[in-house]
């Protein structure tokens, strides 16, 4: 007998879930000896994955993206604690560490609430190409939270190499096509709405900064070099995450065009589609329940990549990485990917990765400089004593 959708959901969902304990358990060892390099890499590569799997989960569930979203903030309780719970009893999390207190988890959780609403009513009246854009003044408020709390001062190098980073994704992601139809676009959009979407990336620049404020006191709280397990801050910051969408959810339904009333129907219909079957709106579920699943599961593991990052080399750094994901993202979208359009690269995008990549490596000339001044320098010898 031909097994059910509903057996078939629960059985992958399983199988993704002890799969997913799997690999983070093995790789938590390797990232925990991991050098900042070695992180970034990780979140690039699995950051990129992350974009590519969003968009192949939204082709079955292209009518259901508020649903899609409601599915990932469940997933990710229930994988967090799965995992915080298991390494608890394995000794690696203990009682110090859960007590480390709570009032920066409810900040940081409703930063990333307020995120989701400000973004959802400023992102619906702007085009979609001009999201990715907007998305890097995330560096630019990373920078100005970072001096608030924590007192840094980016030197004039790294101020200079985070303009050419941001002119960088600016150029490399604009899309391809005529001045005229650009200038069209841009007529549309309303002052208003563009003011909302940069605001609300101010709210997930400050919960990285809270979260980095996290581990520097919960280390100098734990002391002998004990540093907070990630797992306590991703399951705390959901949980806090989690409590303030359901408070905020009869607003954020009103942004979606649903009523309360309604809302029952809508998730039914989501969870139908989730479940690989056409719901009654017609709508084709190819792909489903697999696709977004992998793209939960894949979700997380970016979210714990990028918050050893955040605690390995901070909240700047991270939005320094997140922002190279951007033409690495495009370059992904013009493979052939299944289910997908395969995307062209913009006129200016060569143009702008050299921008992005010499930005990098003016933020971080502290670091590569005085090698290569002293290369130069032996290289200088070795030639007046030939």
């Amino acid at each position: 007998m031909p097994a059910t959708p509903s057996g078939c959901f629960v059985t992958t969902t399983f199988l993704l879930l002890l799969l997913l304990l799997l690999l983070l358990q093995h790789a938590r060892a390797e990232l925990l000896h991991c050098t900042p390099q070695g992180l970034v890499a990780a979140v690039l590569g699995l950051g990129t994955l992350n974009r590519v799997l969003y968009r192949l989960a939204l082709v079955p569930l292209r009518d259901y993206v508020f649903f899609l979203a409601q599915a990932q903030n469940i997933g990710y309780l229930v994988i967090y604690y799965s995992l915080l719970a298991l390494r608890f009893r394995q000794g690696k999390v203990t009682q110090a560490m859960l007590a480390t207190p709570k009032l920066l988890f409810v900040l940081t959780g409703m930063c990333e609430a307020a995120a989701q609403l400000l973004l959802m009513s400023g992102a619906a009246h702007l085009p979609g190409a001009l999201l990715p854009l907007l998305m890097q003044t995330v560096l630019l408020w990373n920078l100005l939270f970072s001096q608030l709390v924590f007192g840094t001062r980016p030197s004039f190098p790294q101020i200079l190499g985070v303009l050419a980073v941001l002119a960088g994704v600016a150029v490399a992601s604009w899309p391809s096509g005529s001045s005229a139809a650009a200038a069209a676009a841009a007529a549309e959009i309303q002052p208003l709405h563009l003011l909302l979407c940069v605001v609300s990336f101010a709210f997930p620049a400050l919960a990285t900064i809270i979260k980095e404020r996290i581990f520097k006191d919960a280390a100098r709280r734990l002391g002998s070099g004990q540093q907070l397990d990630v797992l306590v801050v991703n399951s705390y910051c959901s949980t806090a995450q989690a409590g303030f969408l359901l408070l905020l959810l009869p607003l954020t339904c009103h942004l979606k065009g649903l009523s309360l009333p309604e809302l029952p129907a809508y998730l039914q219909s989501g969870t139908a589609c989730l479940l690989g079957g056409s719901p009654a709106c017609g709508a084709d579920c190819t792909g489903a329940p697999l696709l977004p699943l992998l793209y939960i599961t894949v979700n997380v593991a970016f979210n714990v990549a990028a918050m050893y990052l955040v605690r390995s080399a901070g909240a700047v750094a991270t939005a320094l990485s997140m922002s190279c994901l951007v033409p690495i993202t495009v370059v992904a979208f013009t493979l052939p990917l299944p289910l997908l359009p395969q995307a062209q690269l913009g006129g200016g995008f060569v143009a702008g990765t050299l921008l992005l990549v010499a930005g990098l490596l003016t933020y971080n000339a502290a670091l590569w400089l005085p090698a290569a001044m002293r290369l130069g320098r032996k290289w200088q010898a070795g030639l007046a004593r030939g």
